[in-house]
């Protein structure tokens, strides 16, 4: 077995190198290390290990302690404060189909509960996100969106950057939720919406997080037509919600109350919910062959308002290249579908 000697250019060896790798071999143990199922996690220790002995250094997504600390290290362009960063729903005279009765019943009683109020872990939050999450997706009423969108939780997340010494450094951590098409959870590229959830209290801090995350879906989908990401963010009771356009700006809404914007909230995740279904080909028929996904951020600003300037910001091939069959959003009988505009 070959000696280390740790030096101000990383790992040196003395002596004979434990093995060589390659680049697909390193990467492989990457993919390893951030995707171990729970019966192997005493094997983390070991990869990381081997990992450290060839030079990769690793920061978990919650050591970020600011938004704008995140939006710098990842090449995002945002900036607290200002109105060209705020993302806000265009005002609709139609309303959300109101959720399930029975679920609505029961997060009213996990937020009443003595117990659960006492309680200060996520837990809480996930049981109540994810009753809410499921009720929007039972309203969707898509039946092929229903069969390939997943809804996958605790969902391995990582991506690169290089510090100011030129190093790169791999950012890793795991998104509560992440809603996607396709079967396998690990396969960055596939997922369309990242949801976040803090303790009750404390959900502004979860915002560096989901930007690392929505960053690294991103960053996966560089060889798509669509590269817009959208995220929630919530501790059951406040609700932020935030989109990664395609040109890396951050835009990021209010804080919503459950108690008093519980329509508006609902409004918010209806739209995400159908916008992400729009933007992907794989998720519902009526987007194969469909020109409406190549004017995409068009579409997008029909329902959103990107920031105070978002009509002076014009994108490069933002344009349709020609008539698709563009879709509509319909509410039937307190269900949405989506629609064909031709066939209309």
């Amino acid at each position: 077995m070959s000696k280390r000697r740790i030096t101000d250019d990383g790992v040196e060896y003395i002596g004979t190198p434990l093995a060589s790798i390659t680049e697909a071999q390193l990467a492989a143990l990457q993919e390893a290390r951030s995707a171990l199922p729970l019966s192997l996690e005493s094997l983390s220790p070991l990869l990381e290990n081997i990992l450290a002995a060839y030079g990769e250094v690793t920061r978990a997504a919650t050591d970020l302690r600011g938004t704008t600390e995140a939006a710098i290290i990842l090449g995002v362009d945002y900036k607290p404060n200002s109105m060209d960063f705020v993302l806000e729903l265009k005002e609709d005279e139609q309303k959300a189909p109101e959720m399930n009765p029975h679920y609505a019943a029961v997060i009213e009683d996990l937020k009443t509960i003595e117990y659960v109020r006492s309680r200060t872990d996520e837990s809480i939050t996930r049981a109540i996100l994810e009753l809410v999450l499921v009720d929007r997706l039972n309203q969707l009423k898509d039946m092929d969106a229903s069969r390939r969108l997943l809804l996958s939780a605790e969902v391995p997340v990582s991506m690169k950057y290089v510090d100011e010494r030129s190093k790169p450094i791999l950012l890793r951590g795991r998104a509560d939720w992440a809603l996607g098409y396709g079967t396998d959870k690990r396969n960055t590229g596939s997922l369309l919406i990242i949801v976040e959830t803090k303790p009750a209290g404390s959900a502004s801090v979860g915002m560096p997080q989901m930007l690392v995350y929505m960053a690294a879906i991103q960053d996966a989908r560089q060889d798509q037509t669509n590269k817009t990401v959208f995220g929630m963010l919530s501790d059951g009771t406040n609700y932020t919600f935030a989109c990664l356009d395609n040109n890396k700006r951050l835009l990021i809404s209010r804080i919503f109350q459950w108690l008093f914007d519980r329509q508006t909230i609902l409004r918010h995740i209806d739209r995400i919910l159908l916008d992400a279904i729009q933007s992907s080909p794989h998720t519902t028929p009526v987007k194969l062959n469909n020109p409406n996904i190549y004017g995409y951020k068009r579409h997008l600003r029909g329902s959103w308002n990107f920031g105070e300037d978002s009509d002076d910001r014009e994108e490069e091939g933002d344009e349709d290249d020609e008539e698709g069959d563009l879709v509509d959003v319909v509410e039937r009988n307190g269900h949405i579908f989506l629609r064909s505009k031709r066939s209309a």
